[in-house]
């Protein structure tokens, strides 16, 4: 099986300045059409025979970027199962209940006018409309917490290879969009560090893209201490 349009959507931007990649999109690689979706970090490429209704163009540069990252994946050659990839970014800490709309993701009070609409300027008799809300009072979707209701912990840096490191919540993120029946997977880092790349086993259905992140050894946390997930570098 493979991911579905509704599983990877989960990947989609939540981010007001990133409405480009907020849903799921198109593109063609070698005369093969992908659905794609992507939060900027993570990504996820799967193979379609036809594009489901609604799903628009890739934007920009995306499909240059995933066209690469599908053709490199089919050299990916370290093979490994999803129960070990699970067991090397865990433990990991829960997500925190967002004070500001107590969790509800939805119908959070302005906490510049407290959810009156409505503020008192200094030297000013009269109430204004609030800037930070318009005036309404509150939100549809939480401003903090992205409708979520939730934060997500801070960046979990761990190694993949000597000097390549990735978010273990990144990679939990990706994990969430595959198929419950997925085992066996391949992986492939890049020597240009520019992504760390998983795949099918068996076909090129999917791609999923995990995007490396900085971090300098010894500033602390469990990425110097944690298991490499590649035991070697690969070619």
């Amino acid at each position: 099986m493979k991911p579905t349009l509704d599983q990877i959507r989960g990947l989609c931007s939540t981010d007001e300045g990133r409405k480009d990649i907020a849903n799921p999109f198109h593109f063609w690689v070698e005369g093969k059409q992908y659905v794609g979706a992507t939060n900027g970090h993570v990504a996820i490429a799967v193979q379609e025979t036809d594009f489901p209704d609604g799903v628009e163009p890739a934007p920009g540069k995306i499909p240059t970027t995933f066209g690469d990252a599908v053709r490199e994946a089919r050299s990916a050659s370290r093979p490994i199962t999803v129960g070990e990839i699970r067991a090397w970014i865990d433990p990991l800490p829960p997500d925190t209940e967002c004070s500001t709309c107590d969790g509800a993701g939805t119908d959070a009070d302005c906490d510049v006018c407290d959810g009156r609409g409505s503020h008192d300027w200094p030297d000013c008799e009269a109430d204004h409309d609030c800037g930070n809300c318009n005036g309404v009072g509150g939100f549809k979707i939480c401003p903090e917490c992205n409708g979520r209701g939730k934060h997500r912990p801070r960046a979990l840096p761990a190694r993949v290879v000597d000097g390549v490191y990735v978010d273990r919540l990144l990679v939990r993120d990706l994990l969430a969009a595959l198929p419950a029946d997925t085992v066996d997977v391949l992986m492939r880092w890049t020597d240009g560090k520019a992504w760390v790349l998983f795949t099918p086993s068996k076909d090129d259905a999917w791609v999923g893209i995990v995007m490396p992140m900085r971090f300098d050894v010894g500033t602390g946390g469990d990425a110097d201490t944690r298991p490499k997930l590649f035991f070697g570098v690969l070619a």
